[in-house]
């Protein structure tokens, strides 16, 4: 098997990017094909070619400028052999939750063949994936779980459990052991705050908290010890158990004989009713009480300070307010003789007496021909204003005439004018003003804000990613027949990754991925890509055999 044809995708690439760029790459898992693909659509395929097998991922290993992951091909649980032909690695950005994309394929038209189990039950095919990764923590491999182990692989594991030199380097601190006084266990000095009030000790708790209860319950404990009130001494004990029981009892207390109260207190409060109180109702004026009687249609009337009796509501109506039929006492406005009145009588708006019955006079509302609650003038002048009318003026404004000029497209450095309205101290558009704008034409300088040229929009829409240096072009390669070829390309930047694609004669692509740790490559035909660095530029040469046509396409990113 050559399994000749190995490239990173395009989604690969993109990842890969990230990954440098301070993203953590998460290979997830790997596939097997039994057909092969176009080399020439190798690096946008997005899946493996079908049929399509799991296959395991058992162990990864660091080297330099890289990672290597292992892929096996195992046999359990196949009835029937086929032949696997393509094999590729899944993998997403860490933390992301996105679904798992073709990172890198590897391919063969002639394959490998995997026998059914009962064949051979302990067949096993390994392959090993070089992934250019120069942070190398930011790659991490999900090792696939039911891939069985071989004997070289349980002899790592044997030598790496015996090996009792603490092979990983584990210090006191990251074991926490910096943390333990370094003393025998009866010369503890632990530390502790005793609580506020005593309380129970409590399963789990830590030791200091458990040390303080103790504490508060012994200071306690030497409190009560010391405290003579507390406590009964013997002499006091062999007294109260000497005295007879009942000796000192009382009777309950009544109204003729002492007990637990004077006899007289006891006759006090047996005349006492529950719930009884002193309480005084005061006869203050504002606090008596109204008077008993009345009936319906009466009201209150005045007495004298803070009395009131009951009288008969008579109110007064005015109806004519002095019209012409009033008498001459009542235009004159004078009440009548007395001689004219009687006990009972009341005066009426036009001057004259009236005898009773003295009764209330319903009040009509005014209307425009009759005077009621108010005059009929402002009855009038009422009903002709609207509600919640006022007596707004709006300002008065000549309209402008005339046809508004046309839509206007000028051209770079280029006027057209715009109409700007006017408005008065209401805020009322009162009149329109012209004005001028000017289109701007200066491009943008190293120096000087300004337009963008063409020639910089089509340099910037080949820059994919912002805050790096980016070098790109093209150099073709012309056949030779005598001696090997070679072309350098001067860059005028130092150079972290270059990314390379690569067509020959046979119209055979590639793409090759350089570093500045990982100096050159080498393809089909030999030919051969360096990268060589200086302090301030890099240099790009490129080198290979006779007769071969070649154009490279290459793109030198600085990230910085």
């Amino acid at each position: 098997m050559a399994w000749k044809e190995a490239v990173i995708t395009n989604d690969g690439l993109s990842l890969l990017t990230e990954c440098v760029l301070g993203g953590k790459l998460e290979i997830t898992s790997a596939a097997g094909g039994e057909n092969v693909s176009p080399a020439v659509s190798l690096m946008a395929m997005k899946e493996i070619a079908e049929p399509k097998r799991l296959l395991h991922i058992a162990k990864t290993e660091r080297i330099e400028n890289g990672v290597t992951v292992n892929v096996r091909v195992q046999n359990k649980g196949v009835s029937e052999e086929y032949c696997i032909k393509q094999i590729g690695l899944f993998a997403r950005l860490e933390g992301s939750g996105a679904v798992p994309v073709l990172l890198a394929v590897i391919q063969d038209e002639n394959g490998e063949i995997v026998p059914k189990e009962e064949d051979n039950p302990e067949y096993l095919l390994e392959y090993d994936f070089v992934i250019p990764v120069n942070n190398l923590e930011n790659i991490t491999v999900s090792v696939t779980p039911n891939t069985f182990a071989t004997v070289e692989d349980l002899s790592e594991m044997n030598g790496h459990i015996e090996n009792r030199s603490n092979p990983h380097e584990v210090t006191k601190a990251q074991v926490g052991l910096g943390n333990v006084p370094n003393v025998s266990t009866n010369e503890q000095t632990p530390t502790y705050t005793a609580p506020a009030a005593a309380a129970e000790l409590a399963s789990g708790e830590k030791f200091g908290t458990a040390m303080g209860k103790i504490a508060k319950a012994v200071k306690e404990l030497i409190i009560h010890l010391a405290d003579s009130v507390k406590h009964v001494t013997a002499a006091e004990r062999t007294a109260w158990n000497g005295k007879a029981a009942g000796s000192h009892s009382h009777g309950a207390a009544s109204q003729s004989a002492n007990g637990f109260m004077s006899a007289a207190d006891k006759a006090k409060l047996d005349g006492i009713t529950a719930g009884a109180n002193k309480y005084a109702h005061p006869v203050t004026s504002g606090n008596k009480h109204i008077p008993a009687g009345g009936s319906s249609g009466q009201i209150l009337r005045w007495a004298s300070d803070g009395t009131a009796v009951w009288g008969a509501d008579n109110n007064t109506t005015y109806s004519n307010m002095g019209g012409a039929s009033a008498s001459a006492a009542g235009r004159a406005g004078l009440v009548p003789a007395p001689a004219a009145g009687a006990q009972g009588r009341y005066l009426r708006g036009d001057g004259t007496w009236q005898t009773p019955p003295d009764t209330n006079t319903t009040y009509s509302a005014a209307t425009q021909s009759v005077n009621g609650l108010m005059s009929a003038a402002d009855k009038k002048k009422l009903d002709g204003i609207a509600a919640g009318a006022n007596a707004y003026a709006h300002p008065s404004y000549t309209a402008r005439t005339g046809v508004p000029a046309a839509n206007q497209t000028p051209a770079f450095g280029g006027m057209f004018s715009i109409s700007q309205p006017v408005s008065d101290g209401s805020g009322h558009i009162t009149g329109m003003n012209a004005r001028t704008v000017k289109i701007p034409d200066t491009n943008a300088s190293a120096s000087a804000a300004g337009l963008m040229s063409a020639a910089d929009k089509n340099k910037m829409n080949e820059i994919k990613i912002s805050g790096i240096n980016v070098t790109y072009g093209k150099e073709t390669i012309l056949r030779t027949t005598s001696g090997p070829i070679s072309k350098t390309v001067t860059i005028s930047h130092k150079t972290d990754i270059v990314f390379l694609w690569v067509l020959n004669h046979a119209a055979y692509r590639t793409l090759i991925v350089l570093n500045s740790y990982a100096g050159s490559d080498n393809l089909a035909g030999l030919f051969t890509v360096n990268l060589s660095q200086s302090a301030s530029s890099a240099t790009l040469k490129f080198t290979g055999g006779t007769n071969l046509d070649t154009t490279v396409y290459y793109a030198a990113l600085r990230l910085s």
